[in-house]
């Protein structure tokens, strides 16, 4: 596993490499340009703190999914993506395509994405519920979902399985990651065990920085800084609940009624 993930990291690496060459050679021209900026319009974009891969929250937009709290995702997802990525592919300069593929090429490596994307987000649907499967075949069709994602991956984008034209639009195959070999092999047994898996994920812990974040702007002029930040962090949580345990718990008002005056009527 340790020399898997030092492979990992050095493939990573030497594709950082390889694109910051692109880009003092001014080679990344208008086509990467378009795409970045589809990406950002939906809120998605690449994170430095990630080593330029996409955080949780634009995975789940691309991806189709809704966030844990029900809000939709982006107006766009992989579906609308692939369908612009079709049109501008078709619209390209046959001169200007790599010698070594064709549209048809091209055109065949976005299908492989697309399925790609809506096998992960079928499995995404499952292994990032909190709430534990309805029956056993419920979560049999979460876990081969999960199975099938990885599968699907292993026989288009690694070395084994990949194919030429793929090789060629990606400029280097895949590999098998160990977040791979954990969706294939130890999530089935958690959740069969715990009959689900989300309850149990980081997410909650790491929606909080974005809370630690705003509250660190707050502190930074005061002294004792970390005392002062847990106490700022507590009142703002504990505020948030009070507010919010209002709202959804709001009491009925008491209906009052008048006594009728002496002498009168009510309809």
């Amino acid at each position: 596993m340790q020399e898997s993930v030092k492979e990992c990291k050095a493939s990573k690496k030497a594709l950082a490499d390889r694109l910051k060459a692109l880009k003092d050679d001014r080679v990344i021209g208008t086509h990467e340009n378009w795409w970045t900026e589809e990406l950002i319009e939906s809120n998605i974009r690449s994170q430095v703190f990630h080593g330029g891969d996409w955080a949780g929250h634009a995975c789940r937009n691309f991806l189709g999914v809704a966030h844990r709290d029900g809000s939709p995702n982006s107006k766009d997802t992989y579906v609308q993506f692939y369908n612009k990525l079709r049109t501008r592919i078709n619209g390209m300069d046959v001169e200007k395509i790599d010698s070594r593929v064709t549209k048809d090429d091209l055109l065949e490596f976005v299908g492989v994405l697309e399925q790609l994307c809506a096998k992960l987000a079928a499995a995404h649907n499952f292994y990032a519920s909190i709430k534990p499967a309805e029956s056993k075949e419920g979560l049999e069709r979460g876990i081969a979902a999960c199975k099938e994602y990885v599968r699907y991956y292993r026989s288009t984008m690694w070395k084994t399985g990949c194919t030429l034209k793929v090789l060629t639009a990606t400029g280097t195959a895949r590999h098998i990651k160990p977040k791979h070999h954990c969706l294939e092999t130890h999530i089935p047994i958690f959740a069969r065990h715990w009959g689900c898996v989300g309850r149990f994920a980081e997410d909650v812990v790491e929606s909080i920085h974005h809370v630690v974040n705003l509250n660190n702007s707050d502190v930074t002029n005061l002294s004792n800084q970390p005392l002062r930040q847990f106490q700022c962090n507590d009142d703002r949580q504990n505020l948030q609940f009070e507010l919010t345990a209002k709202e959804q718990y709001k009491r009925p008002k008491k209906r009052k009624f008048s006594k009728a005056k002496e002498g009168t009527t009510t309809a």
